[in-house]
């Protein structure tokens, strides 16, 4: 919530500054930009696993399903690389499956032809699953449920099932020594460059705005200095 707020001042200050960030024509104005993001702002993306039997091969398949509630027939998500589409369908809440976890998904929310703004990007939201852990259910697990390998949504790769056994074995062989056990390292996901600036201003952004503020008052009051020292 803090960081929407972030973005939508930061796209203020852009349009004060008149700075079009949208880079349309003159009938996108400022306040349908602004209408726009306040839209965006207030959709709700979650996701949900679903486990199904694949009549054609007769076996389980899992995936996620991914929801975007608060959908607005004023805007769209389309992204061409990863082929994700959702489209409003008359319904405030829209849905699109076969997400997989451990990948990194856009949704950028793109205006449509309802808006003079239509087909540029208001916003990306993005989304991110935990892996299915095929291995949860394994009976090197009984007993281990809450160890992270077992886990049925795990960050932790496990490369192969040798992998997991060995590393398995091992956990159960310190435990019945009464060793420390080894705690699996987490696969971090690395912020990109949008994330570290979005990060840094939703820190600092009332120092930003204190800044702005007084950058701006203090140019004022040098221009009207000046001007008086003309008429002078």
């Amino acid at each position: 919530m803090k960081k929407a707020f972030i973005v939508t001042f930061i796209v203020a200050i852009l349009m004060f500054f008149n700075i079009d960030v949208f880079a349309l024509d003159e009938t996108c104005t400022n306040e349908e930009k602004m209408r726009l993001i306040q839209l965006v702002n207030a959709t709700n993306v979650t996701y949900e696993f679903v486990e199904e039997m694949h009549h054609d091969y007769n076996e389980i398949v899992r995936y996620y399903k991914v929801i975007v509630s608060n959908f607005k027939p004023d805007f769209y998500i389309y992204d061409e690389q990863q082929g994700t589409f959702f489209e409003y369908n008359g319904n405030s809440i829209v849905e699109q499956g076969k997400f997989y976890g451990g990948i990194n998904y856009k949704l950028p929310f793109i205006a449509s032809s309802k808006s003079p703004c239509a087909n540029n990007v208001i916003m990306t939201k993005y989304v991110r699953m935990l892996p299915y852990n095929e291995y949860s259910t394994d009976p090197l697990c009984v007993g281990h449920e809450t160890y992270e390998l077992c886990k049925k949504f795990t960050p932790i790769r496990i490369t192969s099932r040798s992998d997991f056994e060995q590393r398995m074995k091992e956990y159960i062989r310190k435990l019945d020594n009464k060793d420390e056990p080894e705690i699996p390292v987490e696969e971090k996901e690395e912020n990109t460059f949008f994330d570290k600036i979005l990060d840094f201003l939703t820190d600092y952004y009332m120092y930003i705005l204190v800044f702005i503020i007084i950058t701006g008052i203090t140019g004022i009051v040098i221009i009207e200095v000046r001007k008086r020292r003309e008429i002078l």
